[in-house]
């Protein structure tokens, strides 16, 4: 009878004790917009450049993908020549970077026709070493980021090697496009898991952090100051930036457009660099004041730029524009001067609340809480994706792709030239499902595969944050006497027990220390039974 009851339950304490993602998705890849390099994906084989215009969703090739792939992730970055999309299995592990477009912009690949040049379809790039953790695209080079087994960071570049954009330090102005990656210079502060983000365009910011503090190296074009008044017009290897404005300040984020530089830091201040016409022209980090937000009841969650303007996106899902009143989606802020901003929130969706907004040349896609798509702004390329070319006023919603009841926009972005959009039964951020309590390491939403972070916390996981003011790892947090468990709470040590751990017991910090003490405590019991459940299922098989 003991044996029959272990036999039987055996099974569900795996399941509970070891779940594993689910197996392949119904994963449906679509694309719209200019096809000219073949950056869409949407038609088959290889061909020249040509301005072919698909101005509704269409369907990506996927005859070239591995069979085993369970989700696809497609690159971000505001890419001109080419396309890139990473292909996962079930257990989440990059298994092969699909691309398409110009064979010179993509890692090492050639058609193998010395007429036509560019791949229209997604074809298999080359395999990298180690692990690939992140690969970023910008207007005419790209970034790609390995582990080893011992977790060292490597990087690599290809593309336009003209500006500095590969940062491998070559000042060799005769390369010209290099297609075969080469190895980034990687500054001693960005090594290992301290680089928290890459944004591209013509140049490279690398925003980096470690015990001792917060940094910002750049590379690549700087004709326009966006790196700064003390760097040369063109720099070849990654340079620490001048950051003297942000004293005091957290960064959370970093974005890289065509002339300027954006910051966002923790308190919901946006500083920018180098030239938006009409609006600035600066070689040192300037703070964008007047923005139509109340960071008393708001903070701003998410940034994304255009040629033009910069788009911030809020926790209570405000959608503010940014930049140039002249230029095309300058016609939606309301300001009687060259240069405002603007909230566009009714403007873009009906009813529901947008999640996550990508922007690019002129055009932004916004996707909401109940997966909707919406478009705004320049339509001469069919980026609208309403079937033309012609302007709109104001936002078009895209009803033109079915959905499967039960599935989500499991990942989208928007290019130079095209916007890109997946459907799929499930989702994952780093590993981990978007329904599962603890994505984005609790501290943040899943959407489109990327983490859009609670106020106060910010990296890829969501796993950054602060004790008043302090980064999580510094030295002296905590007063020095405790340790940063989450955000503004410490855990005290050395009798120390309020909530900065310098003094007698507060109730706030007591609480917080309590309530982690038994969530840990909880999860120890669960362990521990998982453990005695199976050790008696092997005594009785």
């Amino acid at each position: 009878m003991a044996n029959s009851l272990i036999l039987t339950i055996l099974p569900l304490v795996v399941l509970i004790c070891f779940a594993l993602p689910n197996v392949k998705a119904a994963t449906q890849l679509y694309s719209f917009g200019q096809d000219m390099w073949g950056q869409l994906g949407v038609r088959s084989g290889i061909g020249g450049a040509n301005n072919f215009i698909q101005s509704t969703p269409s369907s990506i090739v996927t005859s070239q993908f591995p069979q085993t792939y369970a989700s696809v992730k497609f690159v971000e970055g505001l890419s001109y020549y080419s396309s890139l999309m990473l292909v996962r299995d079930s257990n989440m592990n990059i298994i092969k970077i699909m691309g398409n477009g110009y064979q010179s912009y993509l890692p090492n690949f050639s058609t193998g026709n010395g007429f036509y040049s560019v791949q229209l379809s997604p074809a298999q790039m080359m395999d990298f070493s180690g692990t690939v953790s992140f690969v970023q695209n910008g207007k005419a080079c790209s970034i790609l980021g390995t582990k080893d087994a011992q977790s060292n960071l490597m990087l690599y570049s290809w593309g336009d090697s003209k500006h500095g954009c590969l940062g491998d330090g070559n000042t060799n102005s005769s390369r010209g496009v290099v297609n075969s990656p080469v190895s980034v210079v990687i500054p001693d502060k960005c090594k290992g898991d301290n680089l928290k983000q890459v944004s591209i365009f013509d140049h490279v910011l690398l925003f980096c952090q470690d015990s001792l503090g917060q940094y910002i190296y750049g590379f690549g074009l700087n004709e326009n100051g966006e790196l700064g008044s003390s760097l040369a017009s063109s720099v070849y290897t990654p340079t620490l930036l001048s950051m003297t404005p942000l004293s005091g300040k957290i960064i959370t984020k970093v974005a890289a457009s065509s002339k300027f530089s954006v910051v966002l830091t923790s308190d919901s201040s946006v500083y920018v660099m180098g030239t938006l016409l009409n609006c600035f022209s600066t070689t040192t980090l300037t703070k964008i004041t007047g923005l139509p937000i109340d960071t008393t009841q708001e903070a701003i969650v998410d940034i994304s730029v255009t040629y033009y303007h910069i788009l911030l996106l809020t926790n209570t899902s405000k959608i503010i524009l940014y930049g140039n009143k002249i230029m095309n989606l300058g016609q939606y802020i309301t300001s009687t001067t060259t240069c405002g901003s603007s909230v566009l929130t009714s403007l873009v969706y009906l009813g529901s609340k947008p999640s996550k907004v990508f922007a690019s040349n002129e055009v932004i896609m916004v996707i909401s809480n109940n997966n909707e798509i919406y478009t705004l702004g320049n339509n001469q390329n069919g980026n609208i994706g309403n079937g033309n070319t012609s302007d709109i006023s104001g936002s078009y919603k895209i009803d033109s792709i079915t959905i499967p009841s039960g599935n989500i926009i499991s990942d989208a972005t928007i290019n130079l030239n095209g916007n890109y959009l997946a459907t799929s039964d499930t989702m994952y951020c780093n590993g981990v499902s978007y329904t599962n309590a603890g994505v984005c390491s609790g501290h943040g939403t899943c959407v489109t595969q990327s983490c859009i972070c609670a106020p106060g916390y910010f990296g890829r996981n969501c796993e950054e944050f602060t004790c008043f003011g302090l980064l999580k790892n510094s030295a002296s947090v905590c007063s020095g006497n405790g340790k940063c468990s989450s955000l503004d709470a410490c855990q005290c040590t050395n009798g120390a027990t309020t909530s900065n751990c310098t003094g007698p017991a507060t109730s706030n910090s007591t609480g917080k220390q309590s309530d982690a003490n038994s969530h840990g405590q909880s999860i120890g019991l669960m362990v521990l039974l998982c453990a005695i459940l199976l050790w008696i299922g092997t005594l009785n098989l």
